[in-house]
């Protein structure tokens, strides 16, 4: 009789790359992962429904993740980014929510997790009155804030820190998901020390995590495997937040499902944990 994993273990996939469903039906089938977490983008599509009744059939936990600011969900500033029209902006963002919920609703998943997004003409101050407008007009009760890297792409992003992050929610949502990769690199291009920027996250109610690898001193999200060669992300911390939060599932992200990745990744990752964070 195998002895039972001592944490939750997920993958990302997404909903627009159904090549991905069979090899996360075998892994889901061989008891190697908990659960799964689907991105989705836009209004669904018929080949998206299609996908996301296979997701639904394989009987794990589902979670779904909202579109990216690019794909259209930035609540913080909804005309960014692409210089859109208020009117444009606001139509973005319905569809963005729109197809997350009815996601959300087909899988019939614990969680939507979304971005706060990127800041290009909103001020901090202004970012901050637009999400909590956005979240008094979806008031989903799934809805969770993820942090995020400070830059990406030329881009600067709100909800950086646990405080940025708590201040963003503003006491309309009932979780947050950590990404400790996230915080890895924008504790890099703040100066900010690891495991302190980690702790702060304590007080917040953290229900789900998100772990990748990024190089050693990168201020960019990268999403490489833990075990890479140039591996930055101090797993002595992250895995030990793991362990001191059980009942949370931890959701391996990479951009690609194919090639065997996440089967050797479950092992890194198991084996980081065993290292880094023993019984």
């Amino acid at each position: 009789m195998s002895t039972p994993r001592p944490y939750r273990i997920a993958g990302a996939v997404k909903v627009h790359d159904p090549a991905a469903l069979p090899v996360f039906a075998r892994l889901i089938g061989d008891g190697r992962l908990d659960g799964v977490q689907v991105y989705v983008r836009g209004t669904l599509t018929s080949g998206d429904h299609r996908t996301l009744e296979g997701y639904a059939a394989l009987g794990t936990r589902c979670v779904v993740h909202a579109p990216h600011h690019k794909d259209g969900l930035n609540p913080v500033e909804p005309t960014a980014p692409g210089d859109l029209t208020p009117a444009e902006g606001a139509a973005r963002l319905e569809a963005g929510i729109t197809a997350s919920i009815e996601a959300a609703d087909l899988l019939g998943a614990d969680w939507i997790v979304a971005h706060g997004g990127c800041l290009v003409r909103h001020t901090p101050a202004q970012g901050l009155a637009a999400m909590a407008a956005f979240l008094e007009d979806w008031p989903d009760p799934r809805l969770v804030l993820e942090n995020m890297p400070a830059i990406s792409g030329g881009l600067h992003f709100l909800g950086t820190s646990a405080e940025e992050l708590l201040a963003l929610g503003g006491g309309r949502v009932q979780g947050y998901c950590l990404d400790l990769a996230h915080l890895y690199v924008a504790s890099n291009y703040f100066g900010w020390e690891y495991a302190a920027a980690l702790a702060a996250f304590e007080p917040l109610p953290v229900v789900f995590h998100h772990l990748s690898n990024s190089p050693a001193g990168s201020v960019r999200d990268r999403h490489i495997p833990l075990d890479a060669p140039d591996s930055g992300v101090p797993f002595e911390h992250a895995m030990a937040w793991i362990r001191a939060h059980p009942a949370n599932t931890t959701c391996l992200e990479y951009k690609d499902a194919g090639g065997g990745l996440y089967e050797a990744q479950l092992a890194a990752f198991d084996a980081l944990y065993r290292q880094h964070a023993p019984r």
